[in-house]
């Protein structure tokens, strides 16, 4: 088999041998910090809430048994104008039938139980059958992506059939070894431009919630992203910023494992990869997921689709005010001042999907709504080493990165990059 080719955003090379077909172990997320805490303002309130909402995700999911931590390093920096937080992934390949063998090891819920039946069928040579946009000459092998985007089915086992191209802290839930101390993602929070409410437990007082943004970033970090969006900034104002315009897209891997579910809105048995394309979350390959009063659709891309990334929830009204009212979910892509965030069972419903597990049927909790204040009220909070000690341990580690996530906001607080 001729080698792997470079992955859409680069990362660092990581085994995909999967550890453990157990599911049990709580996931276990250690913050990474460096200073600015202690050198900037309310440096000391962002924390706490970024460590209070890190406990959330640990209280909440759990993943295989022999599960490895998952490392996020943090930092409280002025960030370019609108953004409030920026989420970099570490990124590695995985087989394709191998992500399906971990999710069915891993399946432990009714929904789990769906979401392994209702998954593609892969071909003899383990290839995933996908809708995607085809290359500027209009074929799949084709360099760079036509323009308009146009999308047509791709199913020739090439390398982006064969192989996904997802965030390390996921394959740590499937039981994948990444190892225990390597970082999983990045996240740079900001430290100016917009008015935070650190403390959710008196109501959000006509600030944006600071809590919020951070069990948004933190879901990202968990996998919640779609490869939509790297198809998307190919053909864009500025494609030369992301490249591969001379290259076939056959020869990257490139498939998330929450594409896995991001289904074809008219024809959901198939997965829908290309922008402006109506898409949605199932898990049953046949209806949109429903959860909170909200369909589960997903944004159809920043530049060729509808303004807002992919790798979220479709913006959805849910009123206006200050009052907590019915949400899509945390991983909405807009938010407004005084206006608490609320984990919904849509997100959890992903999550699940995607190979962590609830030790709660979600299917039978479809009005689960958890907010910030409620994240305030659990007991603990996550680990946070002391900066030298985690330092050393990274050191010669190697470029961390991937695909940056910046979400920006105005006056009624958009959270698209």
């Amino acid at each position: 088999m001729a080698a792997l080719r470079s992955s859409l955003f680069i990362a660092l090379a990581i085994s995909g041998t999967v550890l453990s077909a157990t599911p049990a172990g709580a996931i276990k997320i250690i913050l990474r910090r460096d200073s600015s805490f202690t050198t900037t303002a309310n440096g000391a309130r962002a924390l706490y809430s970024i460590r209070k909402a890190a406990n959330y995700w640990n209280t909440i999911l759990s993943g295989s048994d022999n599960m490895q931590n998952i490392n996020i390093a943090v930092s409280f920096e002025k960030l370019s104008s609108g953004s409030a937080a920026i989420t970099y992934n570490n990124y590695t390949s995985a087989s394709t039938r191998a992500v399906y063998q971990a999710l069915a090891a891993n399946a432990a819920t009714a929904l789990d139980a769906s979401a392994v039946a209702s998954l593609v069928p892969l071909s003899a040579a383990g290839g995933l059958n996908v809708i995607r946009p085809v290359g500027s000459d209009g074929t799949l092998s084709g360099s760079g992506m036509k323009n308009p985007v146009e999308g047509v089915v791709d199913n020739n086992n090439s390398l982006n059939n064969t192989y996904l191209y997802t965030g390390t802290a996921g394959l740590k839930a499937l039981g994948f070894d990444i190892g225990n101390n390597t970082i999983d993602s990045t996240i740079k929070f900001s430290s100016s431009s917009f008015t935070f409410d650190y403390d959710p437990s008196n109501n959000i007082s006509y600030r944006l919630d600071f809590t919020a943004v951070a069990l948004h970033e933190f879901g990202h970090a968990l996998g919640f992203e779609s490869s939509t969006d790297p198809y998307d900034s190919i053909v864009s104002p500025n494609p030369a910023l992301f490249g591969y315009q001379g290259e076939s897209l056959d020869d990257y891997q490139v498939t998330r494992v929450f594409d896995l579910f991001r289904r074809d809105a008219i024809s959901p048995d198939q997965i829908q990869l290309t922008p402006g394309e109506d898409a949605i979350f199932s898990i049953d390959g046949a209806t949109v997921f429903e959860g909170n009063d909200f369909a589960a659709e997903t944004p159809t891309g920043t530049f060729n689709g509808d303004g807002y990334q992919a790798s979220h929830w479709k913006l959805q009204s849910s009123g206006f005010g200050c009052a907590v009212s019915k949400q899509i979910g945390v991983l909405a892509p807009a938010s407004e001042y005084c206006k608490m965030g609320a984990v919904t069972a849509n997100d959890l419903a992903a999550f699940d999907a995607m190979g962590y597990n609830l030790d709660f049927d979600i299917l039978q909790n479809r009005d689960y709504l958890f907010t910030t204040a409620d994240v305030f009220r659990l007991d603990g909070l996550a680990a946070v080493p002391e900066p030298t000690t985690w330092a050393m341990m990274i050191l010669g580690f190697g470029f961390i990165g991937g695909a940056m996530r910046a979400r920006t906001r105005e006056r009624n607080v958009r959270f698209a990059a």
